[in-house]
Formats: structure tokens, sequence, C-alpha cells
């Protein structure tokens, strides 16, 4: 079944919004999903529900999921990553795939047009290189924080 989403600037316009989408042939259900800002959080969608999915996987390995020596992925690592897709929009999410890290850690790939990235994340830093348009950022660590993570994703395609 297909869904609409609408943002609004003006909280004053929802039960106004509401009752004109209710009153459209074919409409089934109206409901408000939760408030939030553009700065604050995203709303969720297909797309976060999807990196919730994979990320809900991804915690399951355990110890020796990659042979001998490799790691269950870091409790805290996984933390800070969900807490930033809560806050990410879906176009910041959007091309990105994360894979797990035989030493604990999650890797976030991104290939899309004329821009790559690659994003390590620890418990307590991110580790990234971007390229795009020719040029290449990189860094071998800088805090692990919800903001310089959506920073990151921002640059690649927000």
């Amino acid at each position: 079944m297909p869904r609409l989403v609408v943002t609004v600037n003006d909280s004053a316009m929802v039960t106004q919004l509401r009752t004109a989408i209710s009153q459209l042939h074919g409409v089934v259900h109206v409901s408000m999903l939760r408030e939030t800002s553009v700065e604050d959080g995203a709303l969720e969608g297909e797309l976060h529900n999807e990196w919730c999915r994979r990320i809900d996987e991804l915690e399951r390995l355990s110890d020796g999921w990659d042979g001998t020596g490799s790691k269950a992925i870091d409790k805290q690592c996984v933390k800070k990553l969900r807490k930033t897709i809560s806050k990410a929009s879906e176009s910041q999410l959007e091309g990105w795939d994360v894979f797990p890290d035989a030493h604990g850690f999650l890797y976030l790939d991104f290939s899309a047009g004329q821009a790559i990235a690659g994003i390590t994340a620890t418990a307590d830093k991110l580790i990234y290189f971007i390229q795009k348009s020719g040029k290449i950022q990189k860094s071998d660590g800088i805090a692990f924080t919800t903001s310089n993570l959506l920073s990151l994703l921002r640059r690649v395609n927000g």
C-alpha cells in the first residue's frame, strides 16, 4: 500500500492538513508519525527501516563470524550509529551500505555517480575518505559523534 509522508514547518497546520487529507477519495488512514525538525531529526521512512534491520543483523554477529580472530561488532559503535541514523534524513542515507569489519567495527560504503566514500566507525572515532569531483578528503580519525557522522554523510550526498 503506498504511503505519503508530508513535512510541515508550522505545527498549527497539522490538524487542518490531517482533515483535508482524510477527506480525499481513497485515503484509508491518516496519522502523525511524530514531530521533528529538519535540524533535530528526520521522519522515519523505508530507508531508515532498512538501515535498522541491517544494523540488527550485524549486531547479532559473534566472535569468529569471519574466521579465527574476527570480533563481534562493538556495542558502543552500534549504539552511536543507531543514534545517528535516527537523526539522518533519507537523502543522507541514500546510496550508503553498511558492512561488518573483522575488528568489530562498522564500515559505511558509498558509490554513486562521480562520488565514492568510505567511513570506518569504531567505538570512538571515524576514519574516512571522500572522493568527489576528482578531489579526495580523508582523515585518520575524528571523534565518533552524531554531528560528525551526519556532517560526513551531508558532505557526500546530503
